[in-house]
């Protein structure tokens, strides 16, 4: 499952991506952190305007995000 937001402003567009494993345990002594970190995952999101010359930001670290189109 995957779950997202954005937020726009004039200069950035702030986003949040997060995955859910469908198949992870549900009893919380059996939770594992797992992170996808440096694999590459598409996900779309609908703008209200051009994304033009506004930077995309990570909401929750702030950082910049890296966007290969194609």
């Amino acid at each position: 499952m995957t779950d997202k937001e954005s937020e726009e402003s004039a200069t950035q567009v702030s986003i949040a991506v997060q995955l859910r494993d469908s198949c992870a345990p549900i009893f919380p002594w059996q939770e594992e952190l797992h992170t996808l970190e440096g694999y590459g995952l598409e996900v779309a999101f609908r703008l209200k305007a051009p994304l033009a010359e506004r930077k995309i930001i990570d909401k929750v670290s702030g950082d910049p995000v890296t966007v290969i189109d194609g």
